[in-house]
């Protein structure tokens, strides 16, 4: 069973067993549970699992969650195809908090003929879930934003800079910004740049 605490923090129960996990991300939750069943499996305890559950801490564009000038953002910049995607913003709408739900999202590569409709899924994705603003960069993220722009919070960009420079402007205090996209859009210089 999975429960979600006050704090929008995801609880798993296995086997009548509560294991916090610190996490807002479902599909950690969905990892965690194949991780336990090889390690009691295999012999460990418990307690040893749960604590190490808790040390646990996401590698860097693996939806790493920091806080920076009261803004919480949610690098998952490593890479971008249409389930990790879709799955990410997920994990962005279960943040408990009084801020907007932003999502920044460069081009998803090597769809092939795919490509506009993956990138319209994921447009259609963000309005379904009431996503706050999206700012879309690239050529194929077009697709994204004229997906959801009956809803009027996409903004779509070409430039990298320009992306940054409009962050910079209309980011407040509170938001929870998800920035994700594939490798060789290098979504990680946009939080360098903007935050």
């Amino acid at each position: 069973d999975i429960s979600k605490e006050q704090d929008g923090k995801l609880t798993l129960i296995l086997n009548t067993k509560i294991i916090p996990t610190f996490s807002y991300n479902l599909s950690f939750l969905k990892n965690l549970i194949a991780v336990s069943t090889i390690a009691i499996t295999l012999g460990l305890k418990w307690q040893d699992l749960i604590d190490q559950v808790k040390t646990f801490t996401p590698p860097s564009g693996r939806c790493k969650v920091y806080v920076k000038n009261n803004i919480t953002i949610i690098d998952d910049t490593y890479n971008a195809n249409l389930a990790s995607t879709l799955a990410s913003l997920e994990y962005l709408k279960a943040f408990s908090n009084k801020g907007r739900k932003i999502f920044v999202f460069g081009d998803m590569y090597e769809l092939g003929d795919s490509s506009k409709k993956q990138h319209q899924l994921v447009g259609e994705k963000c309005s379904e879930l009431n996503i706050d603003a999206v700012f879309t960069l690239g050529k194929h993220s077009k697709e994204t934003n004229f997906a959801l722009n009956q809803k009027n919070t996409g903004h779509h960009f070409i430039s990298k800079n320009d992306l940054v420079k409009t962050l910079k402007r209309d980011i407040r205090h509170g938001d929870v910004i998800l920035i994700k996209g594939s490798r060789g859009m290098a979504m990680e210089k946009v939080i360098e740049e903007a935050f």
